[in-house]
């Protein structure tokens, strides 16, 4: 998997939504309303990105705000995630940004909750509130050091 900012994708799957021409609301599936806070070792997790992958089907991203809340978004203005099991991704690593002049965030959470992640939830009809408590004591990998762990390192990219 490569290891491109959580956000990054977050970005790119709204935009591909958006300037694919996903269709009227006819063509949006059945969707659960998610909302929940993430937290780490009891303490809230601010701008966090959360992922609820579907075994098919396009993903859900929501961003946590100061206070660890976090709700997840489909495509354009439909909020939620398709019904069904989902793999669920948490994220602080961000790549900086030249263009807006945002710094780069490293990666805070275990990566048990996001490149390895453990967490799955199911979706169903009507409301779903998922917390996550995660604990911190777990290995965090940045993604530099995720790709020296897979045998290539950003310093010397043809191993």
């Amino acid at each position: 998997m490569s290891c491109h900012s959580f956000r990054g994708w977050f970005c790119l799957f709204f935009a591909a939504a958006t300037f694919a021409g996903c269709g009227e609301s006819d063509d949006i599936p059945d969707l659960g309303r998610v909302t929940g806070k993430v937290t780490l070792g009891g303490q809230p997790v601010a701008k966090a990105t959360v992922q609820f992958l579907p075994k098919g089907g396009r993903p859900s991203v929501g961003i946590t705000d100061a206070n660890g809340l976090y709700e997840l978004g489909y495509v354009r203005n439909s909020k939620g995630a398709v019904l069904g099991l989902h793999t669920v991704r948490i994220s602080t690593y961000q790549k900086a940004d030249e263009d807006s002049g945002e710094p780069a965030a490293p990666e805070t959470i275990p990566a048990k909750y996001n490149l390895s992640s453990t967490l799955s939830h199911e979706v169903k009809a009507g409301k779903n509130e998922f917390n996550f408590d995660l604990d911190g004591k777990a290995e965090v990998l940045q993604p530099n050091k995720f790709k020296a762990k897979a045998g290539r390192s950003e310093e010397d990219p043809s191993r």
